[in-house]
């Protein structure tokens, strides 16, 4: 498989200057409300940004392997891959951003 696509990027999965700030306050929201710990969490970090995803049932996601580089849009990538990473949630504006840089995005199924 060609790797020029990592040479052309502009983005990178969490690569947003704050993403570790954005991503541990979405968690915290996520897993505690008033000191409780909840089940089920009502957001997900953007995969670049970090920033919370409030509606889930809209959200969309972004493939990333090599450990750590988004897939390709016409590339499919191997699953059984060590560096395979999976789907990750993506914000809107993060998903056109990454659209742009020609990553392979989708509805969250």
């Amino acid at each position: 498989m060609c790797n020029t696509y990592a040479m052309n990027v502009s983005v990178s999965p969490f690569s947003g200057s704050k993403y570790h700030e954005n991503a541990d306050r979405a968690f915290s929201r996520n897993f505690f409300r008033g000191g409780r710990l909840i089940e089920k969490p009502s957001e997900e970090p953007c995969c670049i940004c970090g920033k919370g995803i409030k509606d889930l049932s809209k959200a969309l996601s972004a493939e990333v392997y090599h450990g750590g580089e988004f897939v390709p849009a016409d590339v499919e990538a191997d699953n059984t891959d060590a560096g395979y990473m999976g789907w990750y949630y993506i914000g809107p504006e993060c998903a056109k951003l990454a659209k742009s840089a020609g990553a392979k995005v989708r509805r969250t199924k």
